[in-house]
């Protein structure tokens, strides 16, 4: 048998670093071989494959296949059995300390193993041998064909069908260092057909340049493992342990975070070893990098707090980098460099935070955050959800067919290139748990920030901003959305109770915006600042961060030096975390977020959020009032009207939509026993703030005159000349739309269960909110019209056809509460009798009078229904009910003597 040295001696190129390469380039054929030495065989180890050039069409998490995204982190070892090496995957989710047990677990939860090689040689004084790793760096072992596949990779809505093309699929450069090796490997990807593409050059090519970075993991004794707890957001990596069968809960949960150490362990206040160093992205514009570098920066009082000195340090990549400096980055996508990209799709904005870490022990490696350039684009922004306002009522949950749609966006936003979801050990949990990667809120903040440029702009004589001021508020929002995804990087999770922190005055004050930002953390969905409009020096957006985030870095990075295991650690954790009580320390997070708390809300804010609300309320009327008064500018499309139209109904429409979380609210809190200020696992929103929030609804969304639209702005309202057709903008329905929504929220089978849940809870004292106050207070004002007397405007009638729709639904609906579907029976009886004595009112309009005895008819079959179907002895049947809810009886047909069933509608 040949050596190693004998293998290599004609025509290879020696490449040392981490692992000891030889390459061969010869008649169009490019060989690898990597020498093993035995001793580094079973080490953990860690191949990152991430992209260096992108396409812009979207790709994984729901995201677009951006430079920097990441496409797969494989940790493994490398095992001699026999005569090959195996590429092993360690499944190490599962573990046990005690041998015995540990035999079992292995049996159990076997490795897999993903790629075997054979050894081509051995070296036997260096104890080593060799492998052809020709294939690893530009195979598919790290599943880049996924990405760029059909169905739900990357092209699925542009036809799909992408094969990897290995013709023109090559390794453009290796460098190898002491402690990684970085492959940078040129893939083309192609289809045939006629696929469509709005990025690609021609839809039929596809080309990727794909960077991998492979290095050694940390070993157990260099770093401790932090254990997690519920009152404080961190994301998490874990195990299943089978030691203790007597413990309730078997998972260890370990944080995310950086290993930071101390140069002098004795100092109050020193420098880390390695400190967090972030490199500026030389495509980012000269005049947005000093408030990349802020977002940053501010981060660094929370660690001078824990005795950290310069932790976070920014550097700026050079226009011109030399890719042979080790020392600074050439490329966005070497991860031996913690990187802020910059990055332009056609599609709207967003902003993602990138980490890689050791899922065993929990220690974030590397890092990096994609900014796209819309997020400084605000002034021209539309969003579906804004275009058809009546969805902000459905933003979280209470209406059954928003509840799905959610659902199935969640699934799809929240599995691995090809289908696989993600472990929820590993720290890649989906979003609504533990995923920065499919945080949307720079995207979602576009419309909170298009909204504010409206409400700076309505103050100016001239309808818009200043060069100066336009640059200060851009610089105000890019600090909060690039410190917020720094925030995940750092390990941190969203909270969404932050906001809660100040009242609406102290959010007017500049001492107090500067000191703290604009919440207790910026790890919040922070909405704009209204509070600051007309009050010099206080920020729109959160230029700091807050009392939470410097808590929640004490619990994540305060050296507790005497500690050697996560164990240790506990007593001294245990006493920041119950800490919990204190102002600005509340937590939680994306699983109960916009549910049944109001206050765990994404862009609410202010401690009193029902006030902030009705503030925004009416600052949209106001700027909806004047909207056309700034747009179009002269030579402008009225598209430009349009689309802000869009934006300032739909926020509208949102503060209304917030209105409902309130009644039949409940708060929550993840206090523990014995904490400080220790607050009730679970309390009712006070009655008397669900009563303000129903009055608000009634008068913003269901009154007359609620909903603030000048009829002069109807033929202004244009379609998108560069579109496809044209709208013709249905304003009525678009209107009522918004009513009929807000009116399916209030009276959902979710809504009414909890109000009836609470009321059931609460003690006679309390005056609770409860099913009959619901019901009366809705439907007085919705057929207000009937005792004055007078005549309903077309918007009404619509309302009015909702609430009888609503009330026959309630009433027959299965898997709704019980007294809800008697007391909706008892308002359709109501109803009735109003309407036969209404019907016959000789003032009326002939709209009006048609109405009336229409809905009457309607409520009539109802009633008429629920009689003939309570006589049968086997229970109603779905064809006699909608025969009888048409005006037919039981049975009959359409034709007669056909055999038919009744039609149905």
């Amino acid at each position: 048998e040949k050596t190693i040295d004998e293998t290599i001696k004609e025509g290879f190129t020696k490449i040392p670093g981490l692992v000891t390469l030889y390459r061969k380039k010869e008649a169009g054929k490019d060989t690898i071989y990597a020498e093993l030495p035995e001793d580094q065989l079973g080490k953990m180890m860690m191949l990152q494959a991430t992209a260096s050039t992108g396409t812009a069409e979207m790709g994984p998490y729901g995201l677009p296949l951006a430079p920097g995204t990441p496409i797969n982190d494989i940790v493994f070892k490398l095992e001699k059995i026999d005569d090959r090496i195996f590429f092993t995957i360690p499944n190490f989710y599962y573990r046990a300390a005690n041998p015995e047990i540990a035999k079992s677990v292995r049996r159990s939860f076997a490795d897999g193993y993903l790629q075997t090689f054979k050894i081509e040689a051995k070296q036997a004084d260096r104890k080593s041998v060799l492998i052809d790793v020709s294939d690893l760096f530009r195979g598919d072992l790290a599943q880049v064909s996924q990405v760029m596949s059909g169905g739900g990779g990357l092209f699925g809505g542009s036809g799909g069908g992408f094969g990897m093309d290995r013709d023109k699929t090559f390794i453009k450069e290796m460098k190898n260092f002491p402690e990684n090796l970085v492959v940078t490997t040129q893939y083309h990807f192609q289809r045939g057909g006629r696929g469509s593409s709005a990025t690609l050059a021609d839809p039929r090519s596809a080309p990727i340049t794909v960077v991998y970075n492979l290095s050694v993991l940390p070993g157990a004794t260099d770093y401790t493992p932090r254990l997690s707890d519920d009152r404080v957001g961190y994301f998490e990596t874990g195990f299943q342990s089978f030691d203790d069968d007597a413990k309730r809960d078997q998972l260890t949960r370990y944080i995310l975070r950086w290993d930071l150490k101390k140069k002098d362990p004795t100092a109050a206040l020193s420098e880390p070893v390695k400190p967090i160093i972030f490199w500026l992205d030389n495509a980012i514009p000269k005049e947005y990098r000093p408030a990349f570098e802020k977002a940053f920066l501010v981060w660094n009082s929370a660690f001078e707090k824990v005795g950290y000195k310069n932790a976070i340090v920014v550097k700026q990549m050079p226009d011109n980098p030399d890719p042979n400096d080790p020392n600074t980055p050439s490329d966005t996508a070497d991860m031996r460099f913690n990187c802020v990209r910059y990055v332009h799709s056609p599609e709207e904005a967003y902003a993602v935070a990138w980490f890689r870490t050791n899922p065993i022990t929990g220690q974030i490696l590397n890092a990096s955050i994609t900014v796209d350039a819309g997020i400084v684009r605000f002034t021209k922004v539309e969003h579906q959800k804004e275009v058809d306002p009546a969805q902000a009522f459905a933003y979280g949950a209470g209406i059954p067919q928003e509840e799905e749609r959610l659902r199935q966006k969640l699934a799809a936003t929240t599995s691995q290139p090809g289908g696989a979801s993600f472990s929820t050990f590993s720290g890649q949990a989906k979003h609504n748990h533990a995923d920065p990667r499919t945080c949307s809120f720079a995207h979602e903040a576009k419309s909170q920030a298009h909204f504010g440029y409206h409400a700076l702009a309505a103050q100016s004589a001239t309808g818009t901003l200043s060069p100066t001021d336009m640059k200060a508020y851009t610089d105000q929002f890019i600090i909060e959305v690039v410190g917020h995804e720094f925030g995940h990087i750092l390990g941190l999770r969203h909270n969404f109770i932050a906001s809660k922190e100040y009242t609406l005055a102290q959010l007017a004050d500049k001492a107090t915006t500067d000191k703290g930002g604009i919440g207790a953390s910026l790890m919040d969905y922070n909405a704009f600042n209204i509070a600051a409009l007309n009050k010099k020096g206080a920020a729109y957006y959160a230029t700091n961060i807050g009392t939470y985030d410097r808590w929640a870095v004490e619990y994540g990075y305060t050296p507790i030096p005497a500690a050697k295991t996560p164990d240790e650690e506990k007593f001294a954790l245990a006493q920041i975390a119950k800490q919990s009580g204190a102002p600005g320390h509340a937590y939680l997070s994306d699983e109960v977020a916009d549910n049944f708390d109001p206050d765990v809300a994404r862009f609410d804010m202010g401690k009193d959020n029902l006030e902030y609300q009705k503030q925004a309320m009416a600052l949209s009327r106001k700027l909806l009032a004047t909207l056309d008064k700034r747009v179009p500018k002269n030579g402008e499309s009225y598209w430009e009207f349009t689309q802000d139209f869009n934006i300032l109904l739909g926020m509208y429409s949102r503060s209304a939509g917030y209105a409902t979380r309130f009644i039949g609210g409940q708060n929550i809190s993840h206090a523990h026993r014995g904490d400080m200020n220790e607050k009730p696992a679970l309390s009712t929103v006070s009655a008397a703030t669900q009563r303000q929030a129903l009055a608000m609804l009634v008068t913003n969304v269901f009154a007359p005159d609620a909903i603030p639209v000048p009829k002069r702005y109807y033929s202004k309202l244009a379609s998108d000349p560069t579109g496809f057709g044209a709208d013709e903008v249905p304003m009525l329905d678009r209107l009522s739309g918004i009513q009929r929504t807000a009116l399916s929220r209030l009276f959902s089978s979710t809504m009414l269960s909890r109000i009836a849940n609470n009321e059931y809870k609460a003690s006679e004292k309390e005056k609770p909110v409860t099913l009959p106050y619901l019901f009366q207070t809705v439907g007085s004002n919705v057929w207000a019209e009937i005792p004055a007397k007078t005549s309903v405007n077309p918007l009404r009638r619509n309302l009015q056809r909702a609430y009888v729709d609503r009330m026959i639904d309630v009433a027959l609906k299965g898997g709704v509460n019980a007294d809800a579907q008697m007391l909706a029976w008892n308002e359709l009886r109501g109803m009735k009798t109003k309407l036969a004595t209404a019907k016959s009112i000789p003032t009326l309009d002939t709209y009006t009078t048609a109405h009336y005895a229409d809905s009457f008819d309607k409520i009539n079959r109802a009633l008429d229904a629920r009689i003939t179907l309570g006589q049968a002895s086997s229970g109603p049947n779905i064809n006699d009910l909608l025969s009888l809810l048409l005006g037919r009886k039981p049975n009959e047909t359409t034709n007669a003597g056909s055999g038919m069933t009744p039609t149905q509608p």
